[in-house]
C-alpha cells in the first residue's frame, strides 16, 4: 500500500498496528456497555463482540506466521524483505540437504530465519488438521468428503515438490543415495511412532461428581431463615443430630398467640362456671380442645424447624457454607445423608452421544477425579430421558464446572422445574456409573471427575479405525 512511501519503518509498523488498535478501543467501549445492559441476551451479543475484537483479533492479526498484520510488523521490526518465502526457501533448502544427502545449499541463510520457516510449515500443518478434524466431526458424509479432498491436494502438492527435488538430486549415487534413502525411512518410522503414541484429543467424555448411591434428602418443611448450621461437609453424623436451625417467627409468634387464646379461653370457661352459664361452659371446652390440637400442630411445625438425622451416615452438601442466614422455601432440599460405604458417579452425557453410552454398558471404566488420581468403575445404568435443566450444580460453568448453562426468566423456571435458574445449552442425559469397593482410597462424595465413553485411542489407531469405517460405508454404498 501506500504506507510503503515512508522513509521511516516505524510509521509503517504503526501504520499495520492501526487495525487493532481501532479493534481494541472497540472491544473497551462494548466491555463498558456490556456493564450498562440488564438482559442477559444483550450481553451475551456484547460478550462476544468484545472477545471477536480483542481476543480473537490479537490471535489470528498479531501471528506473524500468516501474512496479516503482525507478519508485517515483523517484516519491518526485523528489516527482512519476503520473510516468509525466504524462511520457507531456507527450511525447504536443509530439509532436502538432510533428506537426499549430498552439497550444502548454496545460499546460506541465517538461523533464524530457517527457524521461521519450520514455523510456518508447523502453523500451516496445524491448520490444516484442524480444518480437516472439524469437516469430519461436524458435517458427517459431506465433511469427509471435503477433509479428503484437502488430504489427497497437500500430499499431492507435497509429493510433487518431494519428486522435483528427486530428479534434481538424481545425480546421487551410491553410499549418498543410500543415506538419503535411510532417513527418509527414519523420518517416517519416526513420525508413525508419534502418531501410535500420542493420544487423540477429541475423545468422547463426560463429566461427573460423586454421590451416594443410596441417600436421604433432608428438605425444609417451613419456609424460614437459616439461623444456624450444625455440620459441615462430610462429617459423620448419628440418628437423631441437629443438623440445621431454622428461624420463622411467624410460627412462633402464632404459637404464643394460641397461647394467649387457651389461657383466654380457661379464663372465660371459670367465670361462666362461677355464673353457673353451663352452655357457655360446653362451648369454651369445645373451643379450647381445638386451640389444644392447633397447638400441638404448631410445636411440631416449630420443633421441625430444627432438622435432625434421620439416619448414620456422612453429610453432603456443597452450599452448607453459604446457607446461614440465608431464606429457604418449604420443600427446598438443604443437604442429604448418605452410606460412606456405597458410592457412585453420575455423569452428564450429551444426547449426541447417546449411542456411545449404550454400546458402553457393563463395561469396566476409568473415573478421572480432579487431583485425586483414577478409580475404577462400571457403567451400570443409563437414564435415557435428556433433560436441559441441571441436576448437578457443580457442573455449570456458573459454579466452576465444564457445562456450558443459560440463565432463564421465574416463569420458564417454573414451568421447567428448575431451582437454579439455569438451564443447559444442549440436552444432557443421566448416566450412573457403579464405584469398586475395593479400591485403595474412597472418593468423597462431591467429588468431580470425568470418564471416557470408549477406550482411550492414539491419533494413529482413531486414523486406521476411520479409514476402515470411510472403506467400509462405501463398499456398503456400492
Amino acid at each position: 500500500t501506500s504506507c510503503w512511501r515512508f522513509a521511516s519503518r516505524w510509521p509503517r509498523i504503526q501504520t499495520a498496528a492501526a487495525g487493532m488498535y481501532a479493534e481494541m478501543a472497540i472491544a473497551a467501549l462494548v466491555v463498558l456497555l456490556a456493564g450498562q445492559v440488564d438482559s442477559p441476551l444483550d450481553q451475551h451479543f456484547l460478550d462476544n463482540v468484545a472477545v471477536m475484537a480483542s481476543v480473537t483479533t490479537v490471535l489470528f492479526n498479531l501471528n506473524p506466521l500468516s501474512r496479516f498484520d503482525g507478519y508485517y510488523i515483523l517484516t519491518d521490526f526485523c528489516r527482512v524483505t519476503n520473510l516468509y518465502s525466504r524462511g520457507q526457501r531456507g527450511a525447504q533448502q536443509l530439509v532436502t540437504h538432510w533428506l537426499l544427502g549430498g552439497a550444502a545449499p548454496i545460499e546460506r541463510q541465517p538461523w533464524l530465519l530457517v527457524a521461521y520457516g519450520f514455523a510456518t510449515w508447523l502453523w500451516s500443518l496445524s491448520v490444516m488438521v484442524g480444518i480437516v478434524v472439524a469437516a469430519s466431526m461436524y458435517w458427517h458424509g459431506a465433511g469427509l468428503v471435503l477433509a479428503a479432498v484437502i488430504v489427497v491436494s497437500w500430499l499431492s502438492s507435497t509429493c510433487t515438490r518431494l519428486a522435483h527435488e528427486v530428479r534434481q538430486s538424481s545425480a546421487l549415487t551410491g553410499r549418498s543415495c543410500f543415506w538419503a534413502v535411510a532417513r527418509s525411512v527414519s523420518l517416517v518410522v519416526a513420525c508413525a511412532g508419534l502418531l501410535m503414541f500420542v493420544p487423540w484429543p477429541f475423545a468422547h467424555s463426560a463429566p461427573g461428581v460423586i454421590e451416594f448411591s443410596s441417600r436421604t434428602v433432608l428438605r425444609s418443611e417451613s419456609a424460614g431463615f437459616v439461623s444456624r448450621v450444625m455440620v459441615a461437609e462430610g462429617e459423620a453424623v448419628t440418628e437423631g443430630q441437629p443438623l440445621i436451625e431454622l428461624r420463622n417467627e411467624e410460627l412462633e409468634r402464632g404459637l404464643h398467640d394460641l397461647d394467649l387464646s387457651i389461657e383466654q379461653s380457661r379464663l372465660r370457661e371459670r367465670l361462666s362456671v362461677e355464673q353457673h352459664d353451663t352452655a357457655t361452659v360446653q362451648v369454651e371446652q369445645q373451643q379450647r380442645d381445638s386451640l389444644q390440637k392447633r397447638l400441638i400442630e404448631r410445636r411440631g411445625q416449630v420443633e421441625r424447624l430444627t432438622l435432625r438425622a434421620p439416619i448414620v451416615g456422612v453429610v453432603s452438601s456443597r452450599q452448607l457454607a453459604s446457607l446461614e442466614g440465608s431464606f429457604v422455601a418449604a420443600g427446598t432440599e438443604l443437604l442429604s445423608i448418605g452410606d460412606p460405604a456405597q458410592r457412585e458417579f453420575v455423569a452428564a452425557v450429551r444426547q449426541e452421544d447417546l449411542a456411545i453410552a449404550q454400546a458402553a454398558i457393563e463395561t469396566l471404566v476409568v473415573v478421572h477425579l480432579h487431583g485425586r488420581g483414577d478409580v475404577p468403575g462400571r457403567l451400570q445404568r443409563i437414564h435415557p430421558r435428556a433433560t436441559t435443566t441441571p441436576e448437578q450444580l457443580c457442573l455449570c460453568a456458573p459454579f466452576g464446572g465444564p457445562l456450558p448453562v443459560q440463565s432463564i426468566p421465574e416463569e420458564a423456571a417454573n414451568r421447567s422445574r428448575s431451582t437454579s435458574g439455569f438451564e443447559l445449552l444442549q440436552p444432557h442425559i443421566r448416566l450412573t456409573v457403579a464405584m469398586d469397593a475395593d479400591v485403595g482410597h474412597q472418593p468423597f462424595a462431591g467429588e468431580i471427575g470425568w470418564i471416557n465413553l470408549e477406550r482411550r485411542q492414539s491419533c494413529g489407531e482413531h486414523l486406521l479405525v476411520w479409514l476402515s469405517r470411510y472403506r467400509h460405508s462405501i463398499w456398503s454404498s456400492s
